[in-house]
């Protein structure tokens, strides 16, 4: 089943890879871009793939953008969010994540974790009730089925309890955002102030993100970004735990490096304008897990500095990201700014 699995996945995403390379050129669509990409990860390797995004589909101001990709380490991952503005927006996430890290609750040294392979399915429902021009409410609905397989168990082991809590979950959210951005995907000036409350089966999370976009000569921005998580209850899935490392928090160390009940992240970007399709940024973060807000301090932060470039194909928001933090060099690749 598993080789049927990776054989399916190989193909959608070769595809992806070809409709990337000719989506540009498409005149089908009001406007179409990607390109594939080859990229180096210290942790899983090298992984190649596509990423593109089509606008306008249904003659409105909607757009899909999808990402998949290969990865040396066995893994495969393909993403897709289907949107309109201040509307709706459906994100999807397939794929196998091998040899996932389990650094522990409460965290360990680098060289110690148990690792683990993930069948995952990931469904995030979005929809908007805007107040005003800059207020409004965000309801969402998340279906995720994790099938944790090939477990290594090292020091420390993760726990069946743990992959049990993980395994199917669903939750309801609920956030409120006063959102001045311009423009939200990309934005140059402006502020978001947003609360988020998230109700599973035995857990809850409660988040708060602030984020500021100062606009400075020459069409260069300085951003800032203050996120706090506290997660709540007895069976919490693996994913809801506050976890720092990655593509969106501690850029310079791995994935779920840092986990437990509740975090507190600070990210600093200085955003530089190079041509009107490549932009480079400088910045750092910092942030610390713990097991409550109260007990965060200002002490044993986590931090890194690094260099990120940005390429700009039409509204499609391309990002590479290289930290490096205490542990070394991380290399991210995504859509989007990171906040």
């Amino acid at each position: 089943m598993r080789i049927l699995y990776n054989r399916v996945m190989r193909r959608i995403i070769i595809l992806l890879c070809i409709f990337a390379i000719f989506c540009p050129f498409s005149f089908a669509l009001p406007q179409a871009n990607g390109f594939p990409f080859v990229l180096y990860n210290s942790v899983t390797g090298y992984s190649y793939g596509g990423i593109g995004k089509f606008s306008g589909l249904s003659g409105k101001n909607d757009s899909l953008t999808f990402l998949g990709y290969l990865i040396e380490n066995g893994g495969s991952f393909i993403n897709f969010v289907y949107a309109r503005p201040l509307a709706f927006e459906l994100e999807g996430n397939f794929g196998l994540a091998a040899k996932e890290r389990f650094y522990g609750i409460g965290g360990s040294p680098a060289n110690t974790y148990s690792t683990f392979d993930n069948e995952l399915k990931q469904l995030r429902l979005k929809y908007f009730f805007p107040v005003n021009r800059s207020l409004y409410f965000q309801p969402f609905l998340y279906y995720a089925e994790n099938n944790f397989k090939n477990t290594n168990a090292g020091n420390p082991p993760l726990s069946a309890g743990l992959a049990e809590n993980t395994g199917r979950y669903y939750l309801a959210g609920l956030k409120l955002a006063a959102d001045s951005r311009d423009p939200a995907d990309n934005p140059s000036s402006g502020a978001l102030v947003a609360g988020e409350f998230d109700q599973g089966n035995g857990f809850a999370k409660v988040v708060i993100d602030a984020r500021k976009y100062l606009p400075l000569s020459g069409g260069r921005v300085l951003a800032s970004r203050l996120n706090l998580v506290q997660a709540l209850g007895d069976s919490i899935p693996f994913y809801e735990y506050a976890l720092l490392g990655g593509r969106d928090s501690l850029r310079g160390y791995a994935y779920y490096r840092f986990m437990d009940k509740s975090s507190a992240l600070i990210n600093l970007e200085y955003r530089v304008p190079v041509w009107s399709w490549l932009g480079l940024v400088i910045f750092y973060d910092a942030g610390k897990t713990a097991p409550s807000i109260l007990a965060l301090g200002t002490n044993d932060w986590h931090s890194n500095l690094g260099l990120g470039i940005r390429g700009f194909l039409g509204d499609l928001v391309v990002r590479g990201d290289f930290g490096v933090g205490s542990e070394g060099l991380q290399v991210n690749f995504f859509y989007g700014q990171a906040f």
